[in-house]
């Protein structure tokens, strides 16, 4: 095959490619957001459980105490303090470590790397919450995957299955700027940068901008601020009579 037959049957593919690059875009974009859904409603749940084991407890001892609720008020600060020596340190420090926690989890639980996310209960209530959306991002993921191999560009990365970059690396190849995929993807990549950096660039512009306005204003009402200064010492200052 010379390398003319192969642009030819790579433009082909990624042709038959771009005509599903609309559900592509489509199947990423339920994909992204059941990745958002997951992620919020894992970190909700676990904020929610850290939330009942830890204040939980504390809430219940106090309204037992402060309610002198029948029988367990009298045992557990009545009977156990005088059974157990040392009882209100081990009860004061059980509380604190209670309330310690709390804030801990609330502060770490959103954190892959947290240490609680490590623990093994932990670990399956996670993938109980997850798995409901793993199975749609899988399904949305294989159905991607059958359209791609169905254009025979099952090595094109996930990362370039989208319409804009499809679109973007067939004009390259198409124009002759690239004479296969990889230095197609290449081309797109430093294009891609490129458009990043100068995204970036005109917003620090406009910040930029959006400073020297505000200086010029600033400089405008003190020159203004001063001259009403000037006339009012003026007008106070007496004329003098001839």
């Amino acid at each position: 095959m010379t390398m003319y037959q192969g642009r030819e049957d790579l433009l082909n593919n990624l042709a038959s490619l771009k005509k599903n690059g609309n559900l592509l875009d489509k199947n990423n974009k339920k994909i992204s957001n059941l990745h958002k859904k997951m992620l919020n409603k894992t970190n909700s749940r676990l904020r929610l459980f850290f939330l009942l084991i830890t204040l939980g407890p504390v809430f219940l001892l106090f309204f037992i105490e402060s309610q002198r609720i029948p029988i367990l008020d009298p045992i557990i600060f009545g009977l156990l303090p005088n059974l157990i020596p040392g009882f209100w340190l081990i009860y004061s420090l059980f509380v604190i470590g209670l309330i310690v926690l709390f804030f801990y989890s609330m502060f770490t639980l959103g954190r892959e790397d947290s240490y609680l996310r490590r623990l093994r209960f932990v670990e399956r209530k996670v993938v109980k919450i997850q798995s409901s959306f793993e199975h749609k991002i899988i399904e949305l993921e294989e159905q991607n995957n059958e359209i791609v191999n169905s254009s025979n560009l099952g090595i094109l990365p996930k990362k370039y299955r989208r319409s804009r970059a499809i679109n973007k690396i067939y004009e390259y190849i198409a124009n002759l700027h690239a004479d296969s995929l990889k230095e197609a993807i290449r081309l797109y990549e430093i294009e891609d940068t490129q458009m990043k950096q100068a995204r970036a660039q005109a917003v620090l512009d406009s910040f930029a901008a959006s400073d020297r306005r505000r200086a010029e204003q600033k400089q405008a009402q003190d020159i203004e601020a001063l001259n009403r200064k000037v006339d009012n010492l003026q007008r106070s200052i007496p004329r003098r009579r001839y």
